[in-house]
C-alpha cells in the first residue's frame, strides 16, 4: 500500500513542479524568507482569483438571465446539474473504450506487474486526477454564488459585501467538492468494472448512451420524473446556493461520495492492471504518432 501511495504522490509532486517553477518557489527551500514569501504568493492569488471570479460574474449574469422562468438560484442549479451530469456521461463512455487508470512505463513495471493491492491503486489514481478535474468546477461553483449574490442586489458587489460573498462561495463550495467527488469516482467505478478480469465489455459504451437518451427524452416529455430522478444531485446544490439547509446538502453530498468510494473499492478488487497498463501504451504510442504525424 506504501508503496503505491509513494509513486502517486512522485508524480503530484513533478506536476506541481511546473507551478512551483511559475511563480519562484523552490518546495527544497526551507528558509524561513522562502516560507514567508510562498504565505505572500498564496494571498496574492487568492485575492487575483477573487477579483478575476467577480469579474467573470458579471458575465455569467447574461447566461442566467437566458434562463426565462427561473430564478438566478434557479438558473445556476440547473446549469450546474447539467454539466456535471454532461461530465458523468462523458467519462463514462470514454472509460467504456480506455482505462481511467494512466500508467507511465516506470509506473507499469513498479506497479502494474506487482502483486499490490488493486483497490489501493484505484483510489490513488482517482484521488490524484479528482484535485486537477475539480478546479473548474470550484472556481464554477464561486462564481455562480457571486453571479446570484449581485443579480439579487440592486447596487451590484460592494466591497462592504466582501464577508457575504465570501461565505457565499464557501458554501457552495464546500457542497460542489463532496458532490463532483462522488460523480467522478461513479466514473472511475464504471472504468474499473470493464477492467476487470481479461474480457472487453465492449456493451459498456451503451450505458451511458442509453442514461443520455433517456434523460432527454424524460426532460423533453415528462419532466417531473425527471427531477425526482436527479433529486440526489439537485437538493444538494439547493443547499449550496442556499434555498434549502446546508448541513442536510453537505450530509447528503457526503453520503454519494462516501458510497461511490466504498463501489470502486469493491469492483476493483479484480481490477487488471495490465489491461490498463496495455492501454495506457496503446495511448501514449498514439499521441506521439500524432505528434510525428504534425511534424511532417
Amino acid at each position: 500500500m506504501r508503496a503505491v501511495w509513494l509513486v502517486r504522490s512522485h508524480q503530484l509532486l513533478s506536476r506541481m513542479r511546473f507551478w512551483t517553477a511559475t511563480v519562484g518557489y523552490d518546495p527544497r527551500d526551507r528558509s524561513l524568507s522562502h516560507r514567508i514569501y510562498l504565505i505572500y504568493v498564496i494571498i496574492f492569488f487568492s485575492l487575483w482569483g477573487f477579483v478575476m471570479l467577480a469579474l467573470i460574474a458579471d458575465q455569467v449574469a447574461g447566461i442566467l438571465s437566458r434562463f426565462k422562468g427561473f430564478s438566478p438560484i434557479q438558473a445556476a442549479i440547473i446549469l450546474t446539474t447539467i454539466i456535471l451530469l454532461a461530465e458523468v456521461l462523458l467519462r463514462s463512455y470514454r472509460y467504456a473504450r480506455r482505462s481511467p487508470f494512466i500508467f507511465s512505463e516506470e509506473d507499469a513495471a513498479l506497479i502494474c506487474q506487482t502483486p499490490v493491492d488493486r483497490r489501493q491503486v484505484a483510489l490513488a489514481w482517482l484521488f490524484g486526477d479528482w484535485i486537477p478535474a475539480g478546479l473548474p468546477y470550484w472556481a464554477g461553483a464561486i462564481t455562480l454564488s457571486f453571479t446570484c449574490q449581485q443579480m439579487a442586489a440592486p447596487a451590484g458587489m460592494i466591497w462592504a459585501d466582501l464577508p457575504i460573498y465570501l461565505l457565499t462561495g464557501l458554501r457552495a463550495v464546500t457542497i460542489v467538492l463532496p458532490l463532483h467527488l462522488a460523480l467522478m469516482t461513479s466514473t472511475y467505478g464504471f472504468g474499473a468494472l470493464r477492467l476487470r478480469g481479461e474480457k472487453d465489455l465492449t456493451y459498456l459504451r451503451i450505458v451511458p448512451i442509453g442514461i443520455g437518451a433517456c434523460l432527454l427524452l424524460l426532460a423533453k416529455f415528462v419532466p417531473t420524473s425527471l427531477d425526482i430522478l436527479l433529486w440526489p444531485v439537485q437538493y444538494p446544490l439547493e443547499a449550496g446556493f442556499g434555498t434549502t439547509i446546508w448541513m442536510a446538502g453537505f450530509v447528503l453530498a457526503v453520503f454519494l461520495a462516501t458510497l461511490s468510494l466504498l463501489v470502486l473499492y469493491l469492483v476493483s478488487l479484480k481490477l487488471n492492471l495490465s489491461r490498463a497498463s496495455q492501454e495506457s501504451n496503446f495511448r501514449s504510442e498514439f499521441q506521439q504518432a500524432g505528434l510525428v504525424g504534425g511534424e511532417t
